[in-house]
């Protein structure tokens, strides 16, 4: 009772109720389109992302080679790497896979998801070890919650 208490008042607190409204207005949508396949995952429909998965995709077919990425920057040049018209508002692909691959390129792109994947690996291999003490086993568990989050929120 006193953690959902707690929990209603930090979603008004922090003005969070329109993230259920959006979540509610997907799931609405995927019901009435006959549910979540592969096909809607991919094209981003499922997850209300269709327009920024086609720009991205645009913008992937616009470039010759993408050995090497556009490079880091404000908003107004991150928009340059991530769409072909750069008066889209969006700051972002939507899309942690596109941005990477538009930013660090191929060569960035393998390594930035080799790193992560290896970092995984390593927390889970670290926390599954019986003779490392519980505290540094549940410091390296928690380095691999932030891939779950972000591999659910995506």
């Amino acid at each position: 009772m006193l953690i959902s208490g707690l929990l209603s008042y930090l979603i008004q607190a922090f003005q969070l109720g329109y993230v259920y409204e959006r979540v509610g207005q997907i799931e609405e949508i995927n019901t009435k389109s006959g549910g979540i396949s592969i096909d809607r995952i991919l094209d981003g429909s499922a997850l209300n992302r269709e327009t920024a998965f086609r720009v991205s995709r645009e913008k992937y077919e616009s470039k010759g080679s993408w050995l090497v990425g556009y490079g880091w920057g404000i908003t107004e040049n991150n928009r340059a790497a991530f769409y072909v018209d750069t008066d889209i508002e969006r700051g972002s692909a939507h899309s942690q896979i596109y941005a990477t691959l538009f930013i660090l390129g191929w060569l960035g792109f393998i390594a930035y998801w080799g790193l992560l994947i290896r970092i995984i690996y390593k927390s889970y291999k670290f926390t599954a070890n019986q003779n490392i003490d519980y505290a540094r086993r549940l410091l390296s568990f928690s380095f691999l919650l932030p891939s779950f989050y972000s591999y659910s929120m995506r």
